[in-house]
């Protein structure tokens, strides 16, 4: 029995109380899907020791991992904590995760923290077999891809608020799952302003403007920053196509492949002097889980 098969089982909520106990195991944790896994693996083992909880992956928040939240949320359960992005939550009037037991990414999601800077400028550096720091070339794609980035943002927090609030009046989504569509062209890692113009032009009659403007407004006070807002799946092919251009500018061929980067990136690939902020605010948010679930 695989473990997709095995957490679609319809457990009761008392069975779920127990299960880590099964693994000799002090609460068990259950992230959206397999990708997940490694990610928050190594995120909560800087937080406690490994064993203390057992990690399964539930198939995403639009299935399992919802009904799961549901329970915490109204006491259903025990000893069970939920890992899981933190989408545009941050713009709902309320938060909707109010236990400590649901513990949430610093941004929209685990892309966001994985693709930090120093993880893309050491990666480069590594295929490059360079001594060059690269970390002024990702700064500067950043700032660039995240400026333009920031025109479409409004638009589709809008559209996650309209699809939270449960409205049947859809709306045309503007991120979307990747960059492809706005990008120069298949192989570049900018995205194109005229694109994006076009785009918002076509689309933003279906947007109120009060909402718009109340929402770029948080986004323009979010300590966090467009690169930490951005759905993380944006960011992707994105910084796929920068690593690929960098490396064959100094004749690096091997093609980049998703599943590889995303292995590679799970983890700090060296390890910063103390802990960024998009990780230390998630580390702390485990332990306290920990604590409590210790009382």
């Amino acid at each position: 029995m695989n473990d997709s098969t095995k957490n679609e089982l319809p457990y009761s909520n008392e069975a779920l109380s127990v299960i880590h106990s099964f693994y000799g195991k002090k609460c068990m944790v259950y992230v959206e899907g397999d990708d997940d896994v490694s990610f928050w693996d190594a995120i909560f083992e800087k937080a406690v020791s490994n064993d203390l909880y057992e990690i399964e992956p539930l198939g995403g928040i639009s299935g399992e991992l919802k009904k799961y939240i549901q329970k915490i949320l109204k006491g259903e359960v025990r000893n069970v904590i939920i890992a899981c992005d933190n989408d545009y939550t941050a713009y709902l009037n309320t938060a909707p995760y109010s236990s400590p037991y649901i513990i949430t990414t610093y941004g929209y999601s685990i892309e966001n923290t994985m693709f930090c800077p120093s993880n893309i400028a050491v990666y480069l550096k590594r295929l490059s077999k360079s001594t060059n720091s690269y970390m002024d070339v990702v700064i500067k794609w950043y700032d660039d891809f995240c400026e333009k980035a920031k025109m479409l943002l409004p638009y589709d927090i809008a559209n996650f608020i309209n699809v939270w609030n449960g409205s049947t009046e859809p709306m045309t989504s503007f991120l979307g799952d990747n960059c492809c569509r706005f990008l120069e062209n298949t192989s570049s890692p900018k995205l194109d302003h005229g694109k994006i113009t076009q785009y918002i032009d076509s689309h933003k009659g279906e947007y109120p403007d009060n909402m718009i403007s109340t929402i770029t407004e948080k986004i323009n006070n979010d300590e966090r920053g467009i690169r930490n807002i951005l759905k993380g799946h944006f960011l992707t092919n994105g910084v796929m196509n920068l690593i690929t251009k960098e490396t064959r500018a100094v004749g690096h061929t091997t093609k980049i492949e998703k599943n590889q980067m995303y292995a590679t990136f799970c983890s700090c690939i060296v390890p910063c002097p103390q802990l960024c902020q998009e990780r230390k605010e998630i580390v702390d948010k485990i332990k306290k889980a920990f604590e409590k679930l210790s009382k």
